[in-house]
């Protein structure tokens, strides 16, 4: 058996970290997981945000691999977004993915369904997760 590699939409993290979400810790922390460089701003760069979360999504810049936005991922975003509207953010993160040969996992499946190649899944349809 293949175990898996991902790449973690800043979506996921953002979920995982409310406590109610501990499946989701679990199974992120139990993977081999890839975190892109546009988390970190994502995930930190927003007001309100508390101490706690601060410190969960630093732990988890530190725990999971970083991939950087080098230049192969911006040639491959442009790609992407010649092909199909769609937001920088999710381009990036499906360049990443592709380039990388991870599957990508977000809560938001719709949003990379059109990019040919790039496997994609919501953990919480895997799991008796709660995503509210």
């Amino acid at each position: 058996m293949i175990n898996k590699i991902y790449l973690l939409d800043s979506n996921i993290l953002i979920y995982a970290e409310k406590q109610e979400n501990k499946l989701l810790q679990n199974f992120i922390f139990e993977n081999q997981c890839y975190v892109s460089e546009l988390s970190s701003l994502e995930c930190l760069g927003y007001t309100k945000i508390t101490d706690l979360e601060i410190t969960f999504f630093n732990n988890c810049f530190l725990v999971f691999s970083n991939i950087a936005i080098s230049g192969a991922v911006i040639g491959k975003t442009m790609q992407l977004r010649q092909y199909k509207k769609s937001s920088v953010g999710d381009a990036i993160i499906a360049a990443t993915a592709l380039l990388y040969h991870t599957v990508l996992l977000t809560v938001n499946v719709k949003d990379f369904e059109f990019i040919d190649g790039l496997e994609v899944e919501n953990p919480f349809d895997k799991m008796e997760l709660t995503s509210e």
